[in-house]
């Protein structure tokens, strides 16, 4: 093995490990990004959920009341 060979071989490893563990940082990161991301999605699908059954009664309980209470209801 030559010299050149053997610095090629290094600058090699080198960069391997740089690519290496930067592809494993960004695995990391993006896992916890995930998992940290769920919760607060679920959290809003809920409370997005509540509001629109909220109007969805408010919108069908202003509709009924004058039917239920007949024309009695208008003045």
């Amino acid at each position: 093995m030559t010299a050149g060979n053997v610095l090629r071989k290094n600058r090699m490893k080198r960069y391997l490990l740089t690519v290496l563990a930067t592809l494993l940082m960004a695995a990391i990161a993006a896992f916890f990004f995930y998992v940290a991301l769920v919760p607060l999605v679920l959290a809003s699908m809920i409370l997005l959920g509540l509001a629109l059954m909220f109007a969805l009664g408010v919108y069908v309980g202003t509709e009924s009341l004058p039917r239920l209470l007949g024309n009695s209801f208008r003045s």
